[in-house]
């Protein structure tokens, strides 16, 4: 092949070269670079996203119950049913880092921990609540709490 036979197919690989670097390059180390953008890496194989804990749920008592309404209520009523990153991520129109970080931020400072199971996402409860902490804006935290019990 010529260099300018060399010069397009790199250009057609995205690779372009300018009229001196193609006459000061050789016939060689252009086809060396050819052949180094058709040898492909194998694909990265996706992270194992192991079954565990991520937080576990503080007490009972330390529960801090979001209002109604919230995005840190839509995230509690999310992980209750089990959702995946990419759903909250549509939800409540955050990016990846910003979910995630909701996940292990939000979640523990509210009192409750979550768990991943087969690429989802679900919601543990501490001992002695059986509903949801959300509260009214009228109502208090206090008065949530009781509700929750």
């Amino acid at each position: 092949m010529t260099k300018t036979e060399l010069a397009e197919a790199l250009k057609a690989a995205g690779i372009d070269l300018t009229a001196s670097q193609i006459k000061k390059a050789t016939v060689e180390d252009l086809k060396a670079r050819l052949d180094a953008t058709k040898a492909k890496k194998p694909a990265r194989e996706p992270r194992g996203m192991e079954d565990r804990v991520i937080i576990e749920p503080g007490n009972a008592d330390d529960v801090k119950p979001a209002k109604e309404g919230s995005k840190r209520a839509l995230l509690i009523q999310a992980l209750s049913r089990g959702t995946t990153v990419e759903h909250l991520m549509d939800l409540l129109d955050w990016n990846r880092p910003t979910v995630t970080s909701a996940i292990y931020g939000d979640v523990k400072a509210i009192g409750l921990g979550v768990e991943r199971r087969d690429g989802k996402y679900f919601l543990i409860m501490p001992e002695g609540l059986t509903a949801l902490p959300l509260r009214e804006t009228t109502r208090t935290r206090a008065k949530a709490r009781e509700a929750c019990k």
